[in-house]
């Protein structure tokens, strides 16, 4: 493979993600979870397109990237790609490429045999052949360097991946998903990103939007995470009661749909009865 323009690397390798807090990365079973299958929720405009869209593109084949500003749903639009395509009873693994460089980058994604790095006692599958059959989630795609660009590179190209300190390269069937909080072409122009990757990639796109210009599809997202609390807790499913879901709706969201997870998850654990009220909700400022 021909290597990276020194001018590219200069610009875009002291580029560092903002910090918050990681996504687990590595081998999870399918995604058929006890609460059903994943979907997207809501009765807005977008909410219908993005579920009718989704449809067709997980039939395919394709490698799909998914743009949308932070904690606005990206890998949960993942996960519902995953469930509705043929791959669903294989593996989705999803993998955070904020907190991957060098070492970390090969050994998380690549794999390694016992003694390859210095820091490692054992064996590692990595997450590329943990994926096997199934889907990888390349969470923040963007904020990997121009060699772990590379690197990823020769693998969605040839379908092989070999791991450190095996002298063959071993065959995967993996369908790619990856996130980006911003424009990659933009970033390809920029010098940031490498071309033939974002071509490989980026067959088909998915954006996320703002919870603020979703505001309709709150109180089914709201319902969604009361379930979710009521099944980890394994107790009856809790509701919002109208004022209490008012003052959801005239909160301003800047985290978008994690922040709602969040507010409500909380919401549920603090309400002494099976009703939520306003008072039970913490505070949230930042109304419309």
């Amino acid at each position: 493979m021909v290597g990276t323009p020194v001018a590219m690397r200069m610009r875009c390798d002291g580029r560092r993600p903002p910090s918050g807090a990681p996504e687990q990365g590595g081998p999870q079973s399918p995604m058929t979870t006890g609460r059903g299958n994943l979907q997207i929720d809501g009765v807005s405009e977008w909410a219908e397109t993005t579920r009718n869209r989704m449809e067709q593109i997980a039939r395919l084949a394709y490698n799909v990237v998914i743009t949308g500003p932070p904690g606005s749903g990206k890998r949960h639009a993942a996960r519902c790609l995953h469930l509705l395509s043929p791959r669903r009873e294989r593996p989705f693994v999803p993998v955070d490429c904020a907190t991957l460089r060098g070492d970390m980058f090969v050994s998380q994604l690549f794999g390694h045999e016992a003694g390859a790095l210095p820091s490692a006692k054992g064996a590692a599958l990595g997450a590329l052949r943990a994926a096997d059959g199934g889907t990888i989630f390349l969470a923040r795609i963007d904020s990997l360097g121009l060699e772990e660009q590379e690197r990823l590179l020769s693998v969605v190209s040839a379908g092989r991946v070999r791991p450190l300190g095996v002298a063959r390269a071993q065959e995967i069937d993996v369908r790619f998903v990856a996130s980006s909080l911003g424009d990659l072409q933009k970033e390809v122009q920029g010098q940031c990103f490498l071309p033939e990757l974002y071509t490989r990639l980026e067959a088909v796109s998915l954006a996320t939007v703002e919870l603020a210009d979703r505001r309709e599809d709150l109180a089914s997202l709201a319902a969604r995470f009361l379930e979710e609390v009521a099944a980890d807790m394994h107790q009856p499913t809790k509701r919002l009661d109208a004022r209490a879901l008012a003052r959801l709706v005239g909160h301003s969201w800047p985290g978008n749909v994690e922040e709602l997870r969040r507010v409500v998850q909380r919401a549920a654990v603090d309400a002494s009865g099976g009703v939520i009220a306003v008072d039970d909700l913490p505070e949230l400022g930042d109304e419309i």
